[in-house]
Protein backbone atom coordinates (compact mmCIF):
# COMPACT_ATOMS: atom_id res chain seq x y z
CA UNK A 1 0.00 0.00 0.00
CA UNK A 2 1.54 3.00 -1.07
CA UNK A 3 2.22 6.23 1.78
CA UNK A 4 1.79 9.78 1.08
CA UNK A 5 3.04 12.69 3.26
CA UNK A 6 0.27 15.17 3.61
CA UNK A 7 3.12 17.86 3.85
CA UNK A 8 3.33 17.16 -0.03
CA UNK A 9 0.17 15.89 -1.20
CA UNK A 10 -0.38 19.29 -2.15
CA UNK A 11 2.14 18.96 -5.34
CA UNK A 12 1.47 14.90 -5.80
CA UNK A 13 -2.16 14.69 -5.51
CA UNK A 14 -3.11 14.93 -9.19
CA UNK A 15 -0.63 11.85 -9.51
CA UNK A 16 -1.79 10.48 -6.47
CA UNK A 17 -5.50 10.70 -7.18
CA UNK A 18 -5.11 9.17 -10.65
CA UNK A 19 -3.67 6.12 -8.70
CA UNK A 20 -6.27 5.59 -6.50
CA UNK A 21 -8.90 6.35 -8.73
CA UNK A 22 -7.82 4.33 -12.11
CA UNK A 23 -5.50 1.91 -10.82
CA UNK A 24 -7.54 1.41 -7.52
CA UNK A 25 -4.83 1.45 -5.17
CA UNK A 26 -4.93 2.69 -1.61
CA UNK A 27 -2.79 5.50 -0.35
CA UNK A 28 -2.26 6.13 3.02
CA UNK A 29 -1.79 9.94 4.27
CA UNK A 30 0.75 10.23 7.02
CA UNK A 31 1.62 13.28 9.47
CA UNK A 32 5.06 13.41 11.30
CA UNK A 33 5.57 10.07 10.09
CA UNK A 34 2.15 8.27 11.58
CA UNK A 35 -0.68 7.32 9.57
CA UNK A 36 -3.80 9.94 9.49
CA UNK A 37 -6.01 9.37 6.63
CA UNK A 38 -6.29 7.24 3.46
CA UNK A 39 -7.47 7.92 0.09
CA UNK A 40 -9.41 4.75 -1.47
CA UNK A 41 -10.90 3.50 -4.63
CA UNK A 42 -14.72 4.90 -4.21
CA UNK A 43 -15.76 1.34 -5.34
CA UNK A 44 -14.12 0.68 -1.67
CA UNK A 45 -15.96 2.99 0.22
CA UNK A 46 -19.34 2.21 -1.28
CA UNK A 47 -18.45 -1.51 -0.03
CA UNK A 48 -17.20 -0.21 3.23
CA UNK A 49 -20.96 1.22 3.07
CA UNK A 50 -22.15 -2.19 2.55
CA UNK A 51 -20.27 -3.68 5.62
CA UNK A 52 -21.88 -1.17 7.57
CA UNK A 53 -25.02 -1.98 6.81
CA UNK A 54 -24.45 -5.64 7.09
CA UNK A 55 -23.04 -5.08 10.52
CA UNK A 56 -26.26 -3.23 11.98
CA UNK A 57 -28.73 -5.70 10.54
CA UNK A 58 -26.64 -8.13 12.45
CA UNK A 59 -26.42 -6.59 15.84
CA UNK A 60 -30.03 -5.67 15.06
CA UNK A 61 -30.66 -9.70 14.91
CA UNK A 62 -28.61 -10.47 18.11
CA UNK A 63 -30.28 -7.47 20.02
CA UNK A 64 -33.84 -8.97 18.96
CA UNK A 65 -32.21 -12.65 20.57
CA UNK A 66 -31.12 -11.06 23.66
CA UNK A 67 -34.05 -9.21 24.21
CA UNK A 68 -36.58 -12.50 23.43
CA UNK A 69 -34.26 -14.34 26.40
CA UNK A 70 -34.42 -11.46 28.63
CA UNK A 71 -36.94 -11.34 31.57
CA UNK A 72 -38.50 -7.73 31.75
CA UNK A 73 -38.67 -7.86 35.20
CA UNK A 74 -34.86 -7.64 35.48
CA UNK A 75 -33.73 -4.12 36.25
CA UNK A 76 -30.09 -3.90 34.91
CA UNK A 77 -28.56 -0.94 33.44
CA UNK A 78 -28.41 -0.83 29.39
CA UNK A 79 -24.49 -1.65 29.60
CA UNK A 80 -24.79 -4.57 31.53
CA UNK A 81 -27.91 -6.01 29.32
CA UNK A 82 -25.81 -5.31 25.88
CA UNK A 83 -22.76 -6.91 27.44
CA UNK A 84 -24.57 -9.87 28.57
CA UNK A 85 -26.12 -10.16 24.91
CA UNK A 86 -22.46 -10.45 23.98
CA UNK A 87 -23.16 -7.17 21.99
CA UNK A 88 -20.63 -4.71 24.23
Amino acid sequence: MASVALSGLQRDLPTTLSRVARYGERVVLRRGGKPVAALVPIEDLEWLDKLDELEDAYLALEAEKVLAEHDPADDIPADEFWKQGGLR
